[in-house]
């Protein structure tokens, strides 16, 4: 799973370091594809949720309504 910004790194920093994670992933992402090093795979809403479950509250765009 490739995350940049707070869901790298937590809440924390400015847009600054928000853009440079953002740059990094690109990289790394970018890597893999020119070294055939990603394979297809198909991957459900609940396949994503359930690899990110924790105890920490989730807030969702309702929560933010």
């Amino acid at each position: 799973m490739y995350v940049a910004g707070w869901a790298k790194r937590g809440p924390v920093g400015i847009i600054d370091s928000t853009l440079r994670d953002s740059m990094e992933t690109f990289r790394m992402i970018k890597h893999h594809i020119d070294n055939d090093m990603l394979t297809e795979k198909k991957t459900s809403v609940d396949d994503v949720l359930k690899s990110i479950e924790t105890n920490e509250r989730i807030v969702t765009y309702e929560d933010w309504m």
